[in-house]
């Protein structure tokens, strides 16, 4: 039997094929998906507000707490961050210098879209005639 060496980039598949591996936004673990409206205004809200940053490969997802700094998020809150990056609701932007802690690094800031903000108002303004 040849055994057959990869490329380099190029990683071998379960029956020992060369398959190049995935990058980029398709590459990151799929974060669980949940089904809390609540807990999705709540993120939307922050995102408004302090703001979110994304760093490392895997995408580890962390809250802006002021200039530069970021503290982690809770599991869920950066399930909820991911999924939402994933159906286009928040987008990632450029690269920014974050401290967390002692630690110092390079990540990219979550950007709440127009589109996403206008949803917003209006759900904001049903909630108001319905509450």
């Amino acid at each position: 039997m040849d055994r057959k060496v990869p490329e380099s980039g190029v990683g071998v598949d379960l029956f020992g094929e060369p398959a190049e591996q995935p990058n980029g936004e398709g590459a990151r673990k799929r974060a669980r998906e949940v089904n809390d409206k609540d807990l999705a205004v709540s993120v939307l809200r922050t995102a408004l507000g302090d703001g979110y940053a994304v760093i490392g490969h895997p995408v580890r997802v962390y809250r802006c707490a002021g200039r530069g700094e970021i503290e982690e998020v809770p599991r869920y809150e950066s399930d909820v961050v991911s999924q939402l990056l994933d159906q286009g609701v928040l987008r990632v932007g450029g690269w920014h210098d974050y401290t967390c802690g002692s630690s110092a690094g390079r990540g990219r800031s979550v950007l709440v879209p127009r589109a996403t903000r206008t949803l917003m108002n209006r759900w904001a303004s049903l909630k108001g005639l319905s509450g």
